[in-house]
């Protein structure tokens, strides 16, 4: 495997802005639309869409496979499936064995990996085109590791038994146990507090046929995206695609033993390249990211439910922490560009005020940010995420909620949100300095099935936002009441946060550090 420098392609917004020292903005009056390079878009028979983004400036070509599911789609009682398959991608299929994969990628000088989120499953690879050759061969086994892995069973050990090791390691990662926990309790009986990475008990479960159920229920022509940037013709890599993965038969809900029975796994919805639901045999699965919204746990309206994950760790010198509940703000929100500027401005980034709070002027910590799980469909949380000593916990969460009322009740000066507006659109260009990255932000507005169109006026609606908009949309949309606080201690901390609950309600709880490695049990 190598790594390769590409040309940067550097775009420049359509703007009159004038730019000064190292690019801050004078003003972000006049910002025009983002100028976002178009790709060609083609479709298959078999509903698989193909995005190819031409560019000859270097002898390079990158390829990427998406189907739009992911562990969110896993059965409670399989968590981690759909992690364990993706992995298993690339050791073996119809054609090559898993050393003769690895031989071939690397004997072009190429790479090619496959990945897992909740909400998708991707193989993508990399080859150099000073031979033109490469590109159909290395097509020919990226397409076969997509459409026709063999998920050999020494293999399916071998990396079940490297997911156990993975889980066992975990106990000793406190920010890694920290995020797991939140999901875990935030989105309890939902397919998100499902770990992707499964718990120990799961993945010793899962059987060949699991993971080979898995393949043939999510990766599907009419749920996926095909998309190459770099050195290559469209036409050559239209050919391609329907010549490994353009069949009929792809996607089929079919024994084996009776292909061409047209029947298909996929139930179309109402949104282009996107199953409403899916069926293998007889059983039904609907599509989580589209129900997932009308499913998701009732989030208490106020209170604070605090929970020590026990450590019990008498060398612990570190609490990570977060504090948060469900985002509620998708894409097609009116208010999406003065929340994402809101949050940038609370702790987005190093002189966000929440770091500079706890960092800078209280030296609580050495960072602390505000992440937001958003999308167009289904969202995660919206979080406060960082670590202090034990005995700063407790002082830590009570400026960080002064900081939550603060930019609920006052408005920004204007200097502070022209400098967060300025950060912003400015940083956009940076997104498109490769034909890698262009690909990349057509295929994740494809996923999120947004149109073009909202990306290039995100930089207009970022510079009409205003210091009372500001304030209007944190009121609805920066949660300050019904918030969950999960921090990895040792119980008896637990003592010293009651009296954060004392005047605005809630608990304080204390669970068991394995219980976060146990499928089917109900949170305390």
């Amino acid at each position: 495997m190598i790594s390769h420098n590409s040309t940067r392609i550097f775009l420049t917004l359509v703007t009159v802005i004038h730019m000064t020292g190292f690019g801050v903005s004078e003003s972000v009056a006049d910002v025009a639309p983002l100028a976002v390079p178009p790709v060609q878009e083609f479709v298959l028979d078999n509903g698989l869409v193909i995005l190819v983004f031409e560019n000859h400036q270097i002898p390079y070509a990158a390829f990427r496979f998406m189907a739009k599911s992911g562990s969110i789609q896993d059965p409670s009682d399989k968590a981690g499936v759909a992690s364990m398959m993706t992995t298993l991608l690339t050791y073996g299929t119809k054609k090559f064995t898993e050393q003769q994969i690895n031989d071939t990628i690397d004997g072009m000088g190429a790479s090619l990996q496959a990945s897992s989120s909740s909400q998708a499953i991707s193989v993508y690879g990399d080859v150099t085109t000073i031979n033109p050759a490469n590109v159909e061969s290395f097509f020919t086994v990226f397409a076969d590791v997509v459409r026709n892995p063999v998920f050999p069973e020494d293999a399916v050990e071998r990396v079940k038994k490297r997911q156990l090791g993975a889980l066992a390691q975990m106990k000793d990662n406190t920010s890694s146990l920290a995020d797991r926990a939140m999901y875990m309790l935030l989105f309890e009986g939902h397919p998100f507090g499902d770990p992707t990475s499964g718990h120990p008990a799961t993945i010793s479960a899962l059987t060949k046929q699991d993971i080979v159920d898995c393949h043939r229920r999510y990766v599907i022509p009419e749920h996926s995206v095909l998309g190459v940037a770099g050195d290559v013709n469209p036409e050559t890599i239209v050919a391609l695609a329907k010549q490994f993965l353009g069949d009929l038969s792809w996607g089929e809900n079919c024994p084996d033993n009776a292909p061409g029975c047209g029947k298909r796994v996929c139930v179309p919805g109402e949104l282009p390249n996107t199953c409403a639901a899916f069926v293998l045999g007889d059983k039904r699965t609907e599509n989580n990211i589209l129900v997932g919204p009308k499913t998701a746990p009732k989030q208490p309206e106020s209170g604070l439910r605090i929970v020590i994950v026990d450590k019990q760790d008498a060398s612990l010198s570190q609490v990570q922490w977060r504090m948060g509940r469900q985002n509620t703000v998708t894409y097609h929100d009116p208010d999406w560009a003065t929340f994402r500027l809101t949050t940038q401005l609370l702790g987005g980034d190093f002189t966000s005020r929440l770091n500079q709070i706890l960092r800078v002027r209280e030296g609580l910590t050495y960072g602390a940010r505000l992440s937001v799980s958003h999308g167009s469909h289904l969202t995660g949380p919206i979080a406060i995420s960082t670590y202090v000593k034990p005995g700063d916990l407790r002082r830590a969460v009570e400026l960080t909620l002064i900081e939550l009322e603060k930019i609920r009740n006052e408005e920004p000066d204007q200097a502070e949100l022209e400098s967060f507006q300025s950060k912003i659109i400015e940083s956009l260009p940076f997104r498109f300095e490769t034909a890698q990255h262009i690909l990349s932000e057509h295929m994740e507005l494809r996923a999120d099935n947004m149109p073009v169109s909202f990306l290039e006026q995100f930089p207009v609606a970022i510079a009409n936002v205003n210091t009372a908009k500001v304030k209007t949309v944190a009121q609805k949309t920066i949660p300050v009441d019904g918030l969950l606080l999960v921090a990895v201690a040792n119980a008896d901390l637990a003592d010293s946060l009651r009296p954060l609950v004392e005047s605005r309600g809630g608990t304080v709880e204390v669970i068991g550090l394995d219980w976060l490695f146990k499928t089917g049990t109900a949170a305390p």
